[in-house]
Order: structure tokens, then sequence, then C-alpha cells
């Protein structure tokens, strides 16, 4: 997995376990988080793009926190190959050679 420009830890994530580190990270800031699946765009014949909402209520505050972001996944055998995280859903359009 390979995280967006301006993340500020590790570029790149390897593994379940690296997944699992990343999450950990990613979440953490939040008392309650959760996230939403809002579109899959079919790239082409072994990537996807997800484009994502999450949502989170920053630990000790009562507000909460909307994000929206997209992932491009490479696929194969059914199984996630690689991911990489964009800050929006055009910039991984853009990368698989899409337009929004």
């Amino acid at each position: 997995m390979r995280t967006f420009r301006g993340w500020p830890d590790d570029e790149e994530y390897r593994g379940n376990d690296g997944f699992l580190e990343f999450q950990a990270k990613w979440t953490e800031p939040y008392d309650e988080w959760d996230f939403e699946v809002e579109d899959l765009v079919d790239a082409d014949d072994d990537r996807v793009v997800a484009v994502i909402r999450q949502r989170g209520r920053i630990r000790g505050a009562g507000s909460w926190v909307e994000l929206h972001f997209a992932i491009v996944c490479t696929l194969a055998d059914g199984l996630i190959q690689r991911m990489q995280v964009f800050m929006t859903a055009a910039e991984a359009l853009q990368a698989v050679g899409l337009r929004e």
C-alpha cells in the first residue's frame, strides 16, 4: 500500500501486517471512525478505483470530521495486490487514465 502525498509517516506498507499498521495509524486520532465505499470504477482488466467517504469523531472532542478520498486497487486472482491512496477521486482516476 502506497500512501498519499503528504502522509506524515511511511510512504509504503507491505502485506497484511503493513496494512494493519497503516490502518492503526490512520484511525488512531479518533474515538469513533467509519467509512463507506461511495463508488467503484472499473479502470481496466486489473485495476479498480474505490471512492471512499470516511467519518471520525476526534478523540476527546465532540465534533465529527469527514474526508473523501480514493484508492486505486490492483487485483490478481481476485485478491488485492497493491493499493495506492489518492486525496481526490480525480487524482485516482487520472492515475489510471480516466477522467472524472
